[in-house]
């Protein structure tokens, strides 16, 4: 026979191992399986679902659905300075890209803060088909409200979902940093 002590001592053992069975198949349930074409120094962040390598600091930035699909990218052109955003749609097709400057040598007039990074230069948009949507251009400018914030400059061009320029918008601001092809900067 079993003794009382024995008994008890199974019994602490099972729960114990069924408690840690559960805390752990939450842990498991948490993260999703590793897609293929996500690297292995990505990181899955269970709050909202994605997997990302990178850091602001570092420059570069890429970030995955949890099916592995590229939703953003982030990369340094000039460390520091300058940095192309690239958006996806879900079906992996580019949605956004443009250009970010760190314009950290200006400042504001509220607390002296630097303005930071900000929208400039030529930004596109797609269509979810893969045809380009929208051209525009953004510039720093600095505001009543004493701060620095991107804002239209130049020729705004829309396009329809062939591909045939629609209308043509002109925008009260100069393009300070120009409104160069963002494949042509350095």
């Amino acid at each position: 026979m079993i003794s009382r002590l024995k008994m008890k001592k199974t019994l602490i053992f099972i729960v114990f191992i069924s408690l840690f069975a559960i805390v752990n198949a939450k842990k498991v349930n948490d993260m999703t399986q590793r897609p293929s074409n996500v690297p292995s120094n990505a990181k899955w962040d269970k709050n909202i679902k994605i997997w990302s390598t990178g850091s602001h600091t570092a420059g570069d930035i890429i970030i995955w659905n949890e099916n592995g699909r590229l939703r953003f990218k982030l990369k340094t052109i000039q460390k520091d300075k300058v940095r192309i955003e690239y958006l996806y749609y879900p079906n992996g097709k580019i949605e956004r890209i443009g250009c970010v400057r760190n314009i950290k040598d200006r400042f504001d007039d509220i607390n002296g803060a630097p303005a930071g990074w900000q929208a400039f230069g030529k930004w596109k948009e797609y269509y979810l088909s893969g045809v380009l949507k929208r051209e525009y251009c953004y510039t720093p400018v600095f505001t009543v409200l004493r701060y620095w914030s991107p804002f239209l400059c130049g020729s705004e061009i829309l396009y329809d979902e062939t591909g045939k320029e629609i209308k043509r918008i002109s925008h009260k601001y100069k393009c300070e940093y120009g409104c160069d092809e963002i494949e042509n900067i350095h």
